[in-house]
């Protein structure tokens, strides 16, 4: 609902400033959460699920976590939750093909990862999730923590601690809303 209602109010504030606007609504991966958290060494912290999403059923995935930081580190989560510590950036998209955060979750799958655990830092401190083709599943369950909590985690995978994780719920799909303002004032267009 509130992703809907920010569409209503993009296409109202473009129209009070003399825009055209058309809308139209689409399809979208959502995850209807049961449970997605991390719990290892007596800790437990909930997660945000990355869709479209893979999901682990109700008693999620256990193994040794593997902290990886790119492709070449991926090899290590054979069998292991891959933790997924990326630099400090203004993350947006998982990436194409093997470029970026989608070419090293596919590495970590590939590798035999159980399932991923990202830890996106960045300036705000905050769980970021990522942008990404609405076509395919993550080969493997995908969660986000926000970096601001993930210090003891981060520890735990160092040592390869056991853990659990568990991206539980139904994966569907929710109408979202694109908005297009246009404003007609020459020839050329600034898109």
């Amino acid at each position: 609902p509130g992703d809907l209602r920010t569409a209503d109010w993009i296409a109202e504030r473009l129209l009070a400033s003399g825009y055209k606007v058309d809308s139209h609504a689409f399809p979208a991966p959502f995850l209807v959460e049961r449970s997605v958290k991390l719990s290892t060494e007596g800790m437990s912290i909930n997660l945000y699920p990355q869709t479209p999403a893979a999901t682990t059923g109700t008693r999620g995935v256990t193994g040794r976590l593997a902290l990886i930081r790119n492709q070449g580190d991926a090899a290590n989560a054979k069998g292991r939750i891959a933790f997924l510590v990326l630099n400090s950036a203004r993350h947006a998209a998982l990436g194409r093909g093997n470029a970026g955060i989608g070419g090293t979750i596919q590495a970590a799958a590939t590798a035999g990862a159980l399932g991923v655990v990202i830890v996106t830092t960045g300036p705000s401190g905050e769980a970021i999730l990522l942008n990404a083709p609405e076509d395919r599943v993550m080969p493997v369950p995908v969660a986000v923590l926000a970096p601001k909590d993930s210090k003891p985690f981060q520890e735990a995978a160092t040592v390869g601690a056991e853990a659990t994780f568990t991206l539980d719920g139904e994966a569907t799909q929710r109408n979202s809303t694109n908005v297009i303002g246009r404003l007609q004032r020459g020839p050329r267009w600034v898109v």
